[in-house]
């Protein structure tokens, strides 16, 4: 009986360790890499109705940059409608439009 104690006790010291290593893990702040900071934009853009390959919205920014969203949502799709967007710029896919910047607001 007394091992047993033993080796629930041993148990439960582990179990009490790992979740209290799980819980400090979970609740760190979420850091971004330097690299991940400087390919977050903002700004104000016109957003412009682009009729190639079945068409898409994009946004013309203020200093007549191009960008193409990946998840524009419906409300904001309507040619000529001016918003202040921040995005981060996905680099892990291209756009099949020339001189189009993706991303993900």
């Amino acid at each position: 009986m007394v091992k047993n104690k033993r080796l629930l006790y041993g148990i439960l010291e582990v179990c009490i360790f790992v979740g209290i290593c799980l819980f400090v893990y979970l609740s760190r702040p979420i850091l971004l890499t330097k690299e991940q900071k400087e390919s977050i934009i903002s700004g104000i853009a016109t957003v412009r109705y682009i009729p190639l390959k079945g068409g898409f919205y994009g946004l013309v920014s203020n200093d007549n940059k191009s960008y193409d969203p990946i998840n524009l949502p419906k409300e904001f799709q309507r040619d000529g409608l001016k918003v202040k967007f921040k995005a981060r710029v996905s680099k892990d896919r291209m756009s099949i439009y020339i001189g189009e910047q993706l991303l993900k607001l």
